[in-house]
């Protein structure tokens, strides 16, 4: 069967155009579209389900994907893109990659006009090239949310993770805290860049930072954290005087370990989570740095409908700067 991609492919033109001929949506070259029609007769090419999709005005259905549904910071992604969804008179379809390549590829069907109408994607490490290529291949418009992208010619919303960073550390530094510890997932690209900002951030205040200060978790949830943090403070003691933590999570198994080992916080040590996922139900209540995520997700919609309505996907990235929620997890250094 002849689909929109031969004619693609044997006009020299995108899929994109070739819809947009078929289905009149658009305005095209006078001479493209002679191309196109030329070519559709000679390969006999007839508009099935998929062009009749099109043409009907879409199937007002967006495809969802991310790396996890038990991950908080996801689900609270996941609420934001539904409610922005709706308002728009679109449906949301759920998947679930699990951030496995594996998976996706099995899931790949799914990715068609007759399907759905455009991708918004949160996890693009393991998984984004596959998406994107299949995307491409079917003339579907897609955009990376939140996570920093892989590849170059894709829209983006994306937050200023080192602007993010930077404001926790301003915010020990005013407090006077000098020492100050920095616990990270090993190999999470997000978190490198979270880490990058803290290092900028002390170079920027004249603070040279001690490596030994550095814990890197295996894992993003508070039992890894708990772990790693615990054999740390065991074997080498509590030097720093402030701990910056790369998510709410780590920053909940840290407390874990600071109240068995009865160190007060934040008498005698601060911590500062990121994400503001469940800050404010840990005790003490956590100082963490914030994600516009009602604004990533309205935004990451709205340039998704806006590259379906012209039939494309526009090289295009937004960035949103991040702000410190400060509780009572920080405290003025009493060592000074």
């Amino acid at each position: 069967m002849v689909t929109l991609k031969d004619v693609a492919e044997k006009a020299e033109v995108s899929i994109a155009t070739v819809s947009s001929v078929i289905n009149d949506s658009r305005p095209v070259a006078k001479e493209t579209r002679e191309k196109v029609l030329q070519v559709i007769e000679e390969m006999n090419y007839r508009p099935n389900s998929v062009a009749q999709a099109l043409k009907s005005g879409k199937t007002k259905r967006i495809l969802y994907i991310v790396p996890s549904i038990t991950n908080l910071v996801f689900a609270q992604f996941i609420n934001e893109v539904q409610h922005a969804l709706t308002k728009q008179g679109y449906d949301l379809i759920l998947l679930n990659n699990e951030a496995r390549s594996d998976l996706t590829k099995s899931y790949l069907s799914i990715i068609r006009p007759s399907n759905i109408d455009g991708v918004i994607m949160t996890q693009t490490r393991t998984c984004g090239r596959i998406i994107a290529d299949k995307c491409r291949d079917e003339g579907i418009p897609f955009v990376v949310l939140f996570e920093p992208n892989i590849f170059e010619d894709t829209s983006m919303v994306i937050t200023d993770e080192e602007q993010g960073m930077a404001e926790a550390v301003k915010h020990l530094i005013s407090y006077g805290h000098e020492k100050i510890g920095f616990v990270m997932v090993k190999d999470s690209r997000n978190q490198a860049k979270r880490y990058q900002g803290f290092l900028n951030a002390l170079e920027e205040n004249n603070i040279q930072f001690n490596e030994n200060y550095l814990i890197e978790c295996s894992d993003h949830d508070e039992r890894d954290a708990y772990a790693h943090i615990k054999s740390y403070v065991e074997q080498q003691g509590l030097d720093f005087t402030a701990l910056i933590c790369c998510n709410d999570f780590l920053s909940h198994g840290a407390i874990k370990v600071f109240r068995e080992l009865q160190i007060k916080i934040p008498e005698k040590i601060s911590i500062i989570g990121y994400d503001d996922s469940i800050a404010q139900y840990i005790y003490p209540p956590l100082t963490s740095v914030s994600l516009p995520k009602k604004k990533l997700a309205e935004t990451s919609v709205k340039m998704l409908l806006s590259n379906i309505r012209n039939g494309n996907v526009e090289n295009k990235a937004i960035k949103y700067p991040q702000r410190l929620v400060v509780r009572s997890s920080t405290y003025i250094n009493k060592d000074l």
